[in-house]
């Protein structure tokens, strides 16, 4: 079922419209090719352009008084059984906030220097810019750049990808326009799609969902007036509206709330599968393996390691997907066996009862805890930064996102049957609940393991009143997540993180493989695009740009504002550098001076700074920034060790004033990273 439907009395206000515009009588009426399901507007692919307002109803049972109706017609080719992908997607109020937004000029190759970049996306917020995403109810237009596919050959698949750099404002109408302003390589101006032009220019057309837009158009080319583009100047425009901030919140919020609601009165159980320990009495009463086991060695940087499985309440039904009751609550299905690392390091060995605050950490993607914080060698750093803090290390799995082999299959799956996309989402959405668990079991369950005792025997080592999160990379972008909802958390550092996944991930060394996955899965380069921008809805459960406006205000948790330092590198090509300054720019956050360089949108503030304050951290190792055409530094990994780094963390991690942003650069910090340490 098309989700425009059209009267006969819209065909006849289509055409009152077009005399009012000065239509001359005899001048046809222009042609335009309808295949159900699609949006005819563009006309070189069904869903172009995407999203729009196409493919929403409007629902006045929802926030934003539309629901999203995106048809079996519009999906790319690669989709096998489009009813599990559109019963799901079709249930949001709106599209995604960091959505890329697509079309295509077929006719001839365009000139990407009339598109706004990255490199001045102050340019693209002024009315001049030949595409500008604007907000219809204020009227702000959002710094963008666009892109043509890189990887398409011809200008008939060379899509156009517009990519905001700072999310859209929840719940909210929004406008795409490009202007004249555009240009193909030879200088000449790209052609207006005939549908649209009939819109603009007040001709007739034979079809009715054109016709039944005309009043629609009037009101968009009225307000593009009103920002200072003229209808006359206007290639193609179009609109879509953003899903609401209780869609976004409502993907966690219960979730969490029926988590921590359990464990508070059935805390979880344990069982430790592993002890590794430097001391003989551990190896002696606990029976754990000597440091020099040849299946796991020990670095000198830990006292002891734990590997235990944790039973937490689990979410996940029988079909991979979240199960709720009939008032959409969901229903605990069990439990969730969670591997568990606990890093307790050489610093604490001769610690005291309640010395060693607990610190959350997050790893990286595709990856596992045991990598940074169980590893006989430390090339993450995570263990020396343990060491050097006197903390406790503790960590699971981002379930769904992680180094086992069911992760990996399931998430490569999608790119050849994206209809099991929700079930990689929903999938994400325990991980994160499990980690968040991770406080209160260390804090109140763990704690008293006599593996955490104080070796003078006046009790455990545990400070359960001061509990930090750190992760690094995927623990940056979903710890970012994690500080929004974590009841237990007030204060976190988030290392090179980013957001907008879809955008990092169309130019990230680390999707070479996928794209080739995908390659195979799918031919069309249009479609290919397509499908990217689709699956940002899987990611948007745990994509921070979602939540990172819930830090500071309107929190969603009684501890109330959050303090975050977000720690990026300048050229990472991993976590692509501008979605850490897209995940801090959405959030309203300043940048730490001295500055490396300017960030559009983010004012410096001076540092050290008072506690509780929240801000970015610009790292530059001095390898530059890569092409965006498949260039890649070392950036992502090459800070972590660095002493700079570990300081800055220290410090805004401290027990008695936490959040406070310390530069121990000396002056902008443009740091030689420490070599990775010899296996």
């Amino acid at each position: 079922m098309r989700p425009v439907r059209v009267k006969a009395l819209d065909i006849v206000l289509g055409l009152v419209f077009a005399g009012s515009l000065g239509c001359e009588a005899g001048s046809g009426t222009v042609h335009v090719e309808e295949t159900p399901g699609c949006d005819p507007l563009v006309g070189a692919l069904c869903a172009f352009p995407f999203p729009s307002m196409q493919y929403l109803e409007e629902d006045s049972s929802t926030a934003t008084g539309y629901r999203v109706a995106l048809t079996e017609e519009a999906l790319p080719a690669n989709f096998r059984d489009s009813t599990r992908f559109l019963e799901r997607f079709n249930q949001a109020d709106g599209f995604s906030i960091a959505t890329p937004w697509l079309t295509i000029f077929p006719e001839a190759a365009l000139d990407r220097a009339s598109l706004p970049s990255l490199d001045d996306l102050d340019a693209s917020a002024r009315a001049d810019s030949a595409i500008q995403v604007l907000d219809r109810d204020t009227g702000e237009r959002y710094p963008v750049w666009a892109e043509l596919d890189f990887r398409a050959e011809t200008p008939e698949e060379q899509t156009l990808i517009i990519r905001p750099m700072r999310g859209l404002a929840l719940g909210r109408r929004v406008a795409v326009v490009i202007t004249d302003a555009l240009r193909n390589e030879d200088g000449s101006t790209p052609a207006t799609p005939p549908a649209f032009a009939a819109l603009r220019d007040g001709r007739p057309t034979d079809s009715q969902v054109i016709e039944g837009r005309r009043e629609e158009y009037e009101q968009l080319f009225d307000f593009l007036a009103g920002a200072g583009v003229d209808r006359e100047h206007v290639l193609l425009a179009w609109e879509a509206v953003t899903f609401s901030d209780e869609l976004a919140v409502s993907q966690l919020e219960p979730l969490v709330r029926a988590a921590t609601d359990r464990v508070a009165t059935a805390p979880p159980t344990y069982t430790v599968t592993a002890c590794y320990s430097h001391d003989e009495d551990d190896i002696a009463d606990f029976g754990c393996l000597p440091a020099v086991s040849e299946s796991q060695p020990l670095s000198p940087l830990t006292w002891r390691r734990l590997v235990l499985t944790a039973e937490l309440p689990s979410f996940l039904g029988t079909d991979g997907t979240i199960e709720t009751d009939a008032a959409g609550e969901p229903v605990v299905q069990g439990t969730f066996e969670a591997e568990v690392v606990v890093n307790v390091p050489a610093s604490l060995r001769d610690a005291s009862a309640g010395s060693a605050p607990i610190v959350v950490f997050g790893h990286g993607l595709l990856r596992d805890p045991q990598s940074y914080i169980a590893a006989d060698v430390d090339i993450n750093g995570q263990m020396t930064l343990a060491e050097e803090m006197g903390a406790v290390f503790v960590g699971t799995r981002w379930v769904g996102l992680s180094s086992s082999t069911e992760d990996l299959i399931n998430a490569t799956s999608v790119l050849s049957d994206p209809g099991t996309a929700f079930e990689v989402a929903d999938t994400l959405r325990q991980g994160i609940v499990n980690q968040i668990l991770m406080a209160p079991f260390a804090t109140e369950v763990l704690a008293s393991d006599p593996l955490l005792a104080a070796r003078d025997g006046s009790g455990s080592i545990i400070d359960g009143e001061h509990v930090f999160y750190t992760g690094i990379s995927l623990g940056g972008i979903f710890g970012t997540t994690f500080m929004a909802f974590s009841p237990y958390v007030a204060t976190g550092v988030l290392h090179v993180p980013g957001s907008g996944f879809v955008h990092m991930m169309a130019h990230s060394v680390d999707f070479a493989l996928f794209q080739e996955l995908l390659n195979g899965a799918l031919g069309d380069r249009r479609e290919q695009q397509l499908f990217m921008a689709l699956a940002q809805r899987m990611f948007d459960v745990g994509d921070p740009v979602n939540y990172v406006g819930h830090l500071a205000d309107d929190p969603l948790t009684p501890l109330g504002p959050k303090s975050c330092l977000w720690q990026c590198a300048v050229g990472d090509s991993e976590a692509m550098w501008y979605g850490c300054d897209m995940l801090v720019r959405t959030g309203g956050f300043p940048l730490a001076a001295p500055v490396v360089s300017d960030v559009f949108g983010l004012e410096p503030i001076d540092t050290p700074t008072a506690p509780r304050t929240s801000g970015m951290q610009q790292f530059d190792p001095g390898m530059g920034l890569p092409s965006l055409e498949g260039g890649a530094t070392e950036a992502h990994t090459a800070i972590r060790r660095n002493p700079e780094v570990h300081l800055q963390t220290i410090d805004y991690l401290d027990r008695d004033e936490p959040g406070r942003i310390v530069n121990h650069c000396g002056g902008p910090c443009v740091i030689d990273p420490v070599p990775e340490p010899e296996e």
